[in-house]
């Protein structure tokens, strides 16, 4: 197996300290929006649960075609004769982020004494901003593979996994904070911007990111693989079928996840009621929210150590199980219950949530790095899963969430008939990733 930063057949592999430091730096940064960008616009712009789910949506595409461009994107550089390298193309991509997180603080300041004029800035910047990391995922996941394969691969995307998953905890966590800048003793131009003033941190750690990039090669290292090493030919033919299944299961997750997304400030808020102070239950709420991704980093660290559901299908059972009983818990619950017993239930829902989510990625991450012989295109083609869910999620959310604000159906009802919905698809998705998993011909697949 090849060493960090040593030139072999499959070429430089990149560090994997600088790997990591990359990923965890932009996923603080980007978990501030993927993550807390439905907090920032209902306590900045008042926008209601309807406009976050429509908000969803424009995340949803954008992400996708971001994602689906990457690889073309680098056919296009690498043939244009430039001199354009992956690590190039990473570089104006920090450069731009830094940039594009500035344009919802630069239209509130030109707005003046009518902020909340400035709100179709979050539109523009959320379509640009979710496109630039559709764009970005891939190429820095063709680093963390090229060159490794096999158990070397699994020991490196265990610790990717548990870094970029840590660092949304730090940036969902900071949103409520952040929310109230003047309380944190930060300088009044930045209290000044409330909640918003996350953007400025946003592009001080994309800025910050580009003191990593020389630590890494021009170019990504070739792939290896699980069968045949670095230019092996063939995988288990159960390998393939468990990939076909997790291209389906990824989307669900995704799809889960986002449906969730635009109720969670409401579903958090309703379970800490029992504070009883309006502005604590603003700075907490982010906080309780932000315990399903650290259960997704727990389970990403048993996914790493506990190696023996390689080619099996228990991720493929439990996963998804898991994730929506934890749906189900948080949207349920309060139904039913309130005080102190719902914010039991509703931690306990969110564990779940982010065990069952952590259990399908890290399967999907592996069997798509493992079986695909492209780097970006195979990146690509797993962050555009994501981004199906990124889209369907807000979609199931929407038209419940305007029953609810016509007054037709109450908030407990429309919860109800979103978790029904999610239900449905869910199991539809589940069904069509068994019929996706039924056994081909042969035992072993080539790559192409």
């Amino acid at each position: 197996m090849a060493r960090d930063g040593h030139s072999t057949a499959a070429g430089v592999v990149a560090p994997l300290w600088a790997v990591l430091a990359f990923t965890f730096v932009n996923s603080f940064a980007s978990g501030i929006t993927f993550n807390g960008i439905f907090f920032i616009t209902k306590n900045v712009f008042g926008f209601s649960q309807v406009t976050n789910c429509l908000l969803g949506l424009v995340l949803g595409v954008t992400y996708i075609a971001g994602a689906m461009a990457a690889g073309p994107i680098m056919r296009r550089v690498h043939a244009s004769g430039s001199g354009l390298s992956e690590r190039g193309v990473l570089t104006l991509l920090m450069l731009a982020a830094v940039g594009i997180n500035a344009i919802p603080i630069g239209a509130w300041m030109l707005a003046g004494d009518a902020p909340m004029r400035s709100a179709w800035a979050v539109w523009v910047y959320l379509a640009m901003y979710s496109a630039l990391t559709g764009v970005l995922w891939p190429i820095v996941e063709s680093y963390l593979s090229g060159g490794r394969a096999g158990g070397g691969l699994r020991r490196a995307m265990g610790i990717w996994n548990c870094t970029w998953s840590s660092a949304l905890i730090l940036a969902l966590g900071c949103i409520g904070p952040l929310g109230d800048p003047a309380g944190l003793g930060l300088p009044g131009f930045v209290a000044g911007f409330g909640a918003l003033s996350a953007l400025m941190l946003a592009s001080l750690l994309h800025a910050g990111a580009l003191l990593v990039l020389p630590a890494l090669p021009r170019h990504p290292g070739e792939h290896g693989h699980e069968a045949g090493g670095v230019g092996g030919r063939s995988v288990p033919e159960s390998y393939a079928r468990l990939l076909r299944v997790h291209r389906i299961l990824l989307p669900v997750v995704y799809f889960v996840m986002y449906a969730l997304g635009p109720l969670l400030p409401g579903l958090a808020e309703k379970a800490l009621e029992w504070i009883g102070d309006r502005k604590q239950i603003e700075v907490f709420a982010p906080i309780l929210t932000s315990v399903w991704l650290a259960a997704r980093v727990g389970g990403f660290v048993v996914m790493g150590l506990w190696q023996s559901w390689h080619g099996r299908w228990t991720t493929a059972i439990a996963g998804p199980s898991l994730l929506l009983g934890g749906f189900g818990f948080m949207v349920l619950s309060p139904i039913w219950t309130d005080g102190m017993v719902l914010f039991w239930l509703t931690l306990a829902g969110l564990i779940q949530f982010g065990v069952g989510s952590a259990m399908v990625y890290c399967a999907a991450l592996y069997y798509v790095l493992e079986v695909g012989s492209a780097q970006v295109e195979a990146g690509g083609s797993h962050e555009a899963l994501i981004g199906v869910g990124y889209t369907l999620g807000p979609m199931c959310t929407l038209g419940p969430s305007v029953l609810a604000q016509m007054g037709v159906v109450t908030m407990a009802t429309a919860n109800a008939q979103v978790l029904a919905l999610v239900g449905v698809a869910t199991l539809g998705g589940l069904g069509l990733a068994m019929w996706q998993g039924r056994p081909t011909r042969g035992g072993r697949v080539e790559r192409g």
